[in-house]
């Protein structure tokens, strides 16, 4: 029984490793579909935004809370 043919090579994966860390990766994922997530740390002087303001509950005249 064959494993199927690679969605990446051993090569594909070592170059997207050293640029996470290069970036300051906090860790790198591969799926078995072939993805390779890659997720950064956030930048130590960076604000950190709040949820965005949903425009649908404006629109609507309702709160995040749901109350009208």
């Amino acid at each position: 029984m064959s494993r199927g043919p690679a969605h990446f090579r051993q090569s594909d994966l070592s170059r997207a490793i050293r640029a996470a860390r290069a970036a300051g990766a906090e860790r790198v994922e591969v799926d078995p579909s072939g993805r390779i997530v890659v997720h950064l740390k956030p930048h130590p002087g960076a604000v950190q935004d709040e949820e965005p303001e949903n425009p649908w509950l404006k629109a609507l005249g309702r709160t995040e809370d749901g109350k009208d």
